[in-house]
């Protein structure tokens, strides 16, 4: 089977298709575009029909390459964790902006999935050290292996297990707190559709209204902020103005909240101005 014909035959875009070949060949997608009459091996055709019709029945793309792109570095991947979002590098971008560009800064990051936020961090900051915290074993896994692959530095990061907060000692005091927590509503209809299916739920599901999780952030998170630190929660499209009540009631100052390419407010930071002592 040529080239040319194999991508013809699937039912999916062309652009997917040719992306997918290229994962089953190895050869890059300029090659593949040049070359189009070139005869596929029959290994790799029957390889590429298999996962064109992974491809064909919703399975996400990153999930059948392994690989995803976020804020510049590809990162490996795996059902385990959510696949990361373009959404999320706001997220990024915010906590860069808040950090000072010459100073030490202690991050911690809760739930980190696969790592692609506290790495595009260090990756992007030259003075900062990062905990990384996930509930998840082989979440951990992933995150460890990327930072293996894409750090040159290991020791400004440590990863360790812990559901949110419970085994994070107060006593060290983080210059700032970042978090893309589970924010879906457990009836939302969009759990139904898209790469959505296919993601681990614990990742994704934040109780009835979404926000539960995110509550217990926000609440917890001030005996272990530093004076004058930061929390900054990545958050639904919708969840805007509850977000923005929890952060008052819970007595952060500064609060703000920033809108992604699309529009909606996505991302709310607020500020410990007088650190907590819980000793």
């Amino acid at each position: 089977m040529k080239i040319s014909q194999a991508i013809k035959n699937s039912k999916i875009s062309k652009s997917e298709a040719r992306s997918l070949l290229s994962f089953v060949t190895g050869l890059d997608i300029p090659y593949l575009i040049a070359n189009d009459e070139t005869q596929l091996c029959d290994k790799d055709y029957v390889d590429f029909v298999n996962i064109s019709q992974r491809r064909e029945l919703g399975h996400p793309m990153g999930y059948l390459m392994g690989k995803k792109e976020f804020y510049g570095s590809v990162f490996t991947i795996s059902r385990d964790v959510l696949i990361p979002r373009p959404e999320t590098e706001l997220l990024v971008e915010v906590a860069l902006a808040n950090l000072p560009l010459k100073e030490p800064s202690r991050l911690l990051e809760l739930g980190t999935g696969c790592g692609v936020i506290a790495i595009s961090l260090l990756l992007n900051h030259r003075k900062i050290v990062v905990d990384a915290i996930d509930i998840s074993e082989e979440a951990l896994k992933l995150a460890r292996q990327n930072a293996d692959d894409l750090l040159s530095d290991l020791t400004r990061i440590d990863f360790f297990r812990s559901n949110w907060l419970a085994d994070v000692s107060n006593e060290v005091k983080y210059n700032m707190v970042v978090a893309n927590p589970p924010y879906v509503g457990d009836r939302d209809v969009h759990l139904t559709k898209g790469d959505v299916r296919f993601e681990p739920s614990i990742a994704l599901v934040g109780g009835s209204d979404g926000l539960f999780h995110i509550r217990q952030i926000v609440s917890n998170v001030l005996g272990y902020l530093s004076e004058g630190g930061w929390l900054i929660v990545e958050h639904g499209y919708n969840q805007a103005g509850a977000v923005q009540d929890i952060f008052q009631v819970n007595g952060y100052s500064n609060i703000t909240q920033i809108k992604d390419l699309a529009g909606n407010l996505r991302v709310t930071l607020g500020q410990l101005e007088k650190a907590i002592d819980y000793k």
